[in-house]
């Protein structure tokens, strides 16, 4: 069997080269959703079989630069992003959604954005395994602080699931992973996407 190399782009906010921005046209912000998006074109002409850009909930001042440079300073606006995704990519795509957990507050929208996304685009929505909260939903209280945490553990954990099967119910594929099987639980899943045809 002949074995195939697939390339993976990642996207560092601050530039691949400290003096980077010193370059005629270089980008100067990574809120450019535009200039995301040309990098991503480029990278689909290089053959590239996907492109990956890092997140995080917050930063502080000892915080490396490309932490502090994100698309979204603010608190996350899942419609925005869906009704912006859909508008500017008319192709049909992988979205990629990644997340560490989603309250039962946020789920309408988590899950009116995704109707969104679906009627175009082939959306896998990853769930990154809280493992604190898991040992947590498990344990066996002895005290009644204790029984009450296990009790919200073991809620938090059941909103969890059925917000991934609603997602499911709206056509999107889902994933649950440990942290540190993040990386080969998505390109396993990717490859599968590919193998089936369905992208």
């Amino acid at each position: 069997m002949k074995r195939q190399m697939h390339l993976g782009l990642f996207i560092l906010g601050t530039g691949s080269h400290v003096a980077g921005w010193r370059y005629p046209g270089a980008v100067d912000s990574f809120q450019d959703f535009a200039a995301i998006q040309e990098i991503g074109r480029t990278a689909e002409r290089g053959k590239f079989d996907l492109i990956f850009m890092g997140d995080n909930l917050y930063a502080d001042a000892a915080a490396h630069p490309s932490y502090t440079l994100r698309l979204e300073p603010l608190e996350a606006d899942h419609l925005r992003a869906a009704a912006t995704l859909m508008h500017r990519q008319s192709r049909r795509s992988l979205i990629l959604w990644m997340t560490d957990f989603a309250e039962t507050a946020m789920q309408p929208e988590v899950l009116d954005a995704a109707a969104q996304l679906v009627r175009r685009h082939l959306l896998l929505f990853v769930a990154v395994s809280q493992l604190d909260l898991q040992r947590q939903a498990g344990a066996m209280p002895e005290t009644v602080d204790a029984m009450f945490e296990t009790a919200a553990a073991q809620e938090l954990l059941d909103r969890r699931e059925r917000l991934l099967r609603r997602l499911e119910e709206r056509g999107a594929m889902t994933l649950e992973t440990q942290p540190e099987l993040l990386a080969a639980s998505v390109l396993n899943r990717y490859l599968e996407v590919k193998e089936r045809g369905i992208l």
